[in-house]
């Protein structure tokens, strides 16, 4: 029995056919508290409702998965989360086009959403379109300006579309927002070398050894310069340093044989 009919039934039991003004009153009365204690459920289910979404989108954030790194969305609506769901879908199933329209739409119902930024600026790069993740980058940058991954995934951006003078930029902001990141004090080394201008990219990579001493890979690339610069007695010395550390290391072993004969 409902609330409503056993109420009615306790009152007015034994009166049939009471059309009285009070039979009325009292009548109005309990339709107005059913109301109320139905909208009260409708709120509680709602609330319950809202609280299984946020579940809900937590465990799809879980999921979405660019070049294996999990990232967390804080989708807002319905909407978003149906996105959140394709993105998270189309990546599994290795299908980058239709990965970025999902990003694209839930850009558009989140603007803010920066996981989607970030997530999209990484499919650009997969796919070498460059002048797009710049975009993204740029945003991120201008709407996170303390976040130093941002100014070094722009930084590479630059350099791919041969934006050099723009990338050194790129690349010393998000050193000097992290000094001890050894490899963009490589990546910026390369961006000098690019612009031709090799002592630079010489001192950089020293720096970048004064971090990470004993990187076989930045010593090679040390190397190279040198040889650029003519000082191949102290190329030839770092090669041999590094057949030391490395004895089977078969690129400086070539390089050093290329530099001797």
């Amino acid at each position: 029995m409902t609330v409503r009919s056993e109420m009615e039934e306790h009152l007015f039991k034994g009166q049939p056919g009471f059309q009285g003004k009070v039979f009325d009153m009292w009548h109005n009365f309990l339709k107005l508290l059913v109301k109320i204690y139905r909208l009260v459920l409708d709120y509680v289910k709602e609330a319950k409702d809202h609280t299984t979404q946020a579940h809900y989108l937590k465990r799809i954030s879980n999921t979405l998965r660019v070049e294996g790194l999990k990232k967390q969305f804080r989708g807002r609506t319905k909407e978003t989360a149906i996105h959140l769901d394709q993105a998270a879908d189309h990546l599994d199933n290795n299908d980058l086009q239709s990965a970025e329209q999902s990003l694209l739409r839930i850009i558009e119902q989140d603007p803010k959403n920066k996981a989607a930024y970030e997530n999209l600026g990484k499919l650009y790069l997969e796919q070498k379109k460059y002048s797009e993740a710049r975009e993204v980058y740029e945003h991120l940058t201008s709407t996170h300006p303390s976040e130093d991954s941002y100014y070094s995934k722009l930084g590479l951006v630059n350099f791919n579309l041969s934006n050099f003078e723009i990338a050194v930029e790129n690349y010393n902001m998000a050193i000097e927002l992290k000094p001890h990141a050894a490899h963009r004090l490589i990546n910026l080394g390369l961006c000098y070398e690019s612009m031709g201008q090799v002592d630079k990219a010489i001192e950089v990579v020293e720096r970048a050894l004064a971090v990470s001493p004993g990187n076989p890979k930045y010593m090679i690339l040390l190397a190279d310069f040198l040889t650029q610069t003519e000082n191949i007695e102290l190329a030839k010395e770092i090669l041999e340093k590094v057949l030391e550390l490395e004895p089977t290391n078969s690129l400086a072993r070539e390089k050093l044989m290329n530099l001797k004969f």
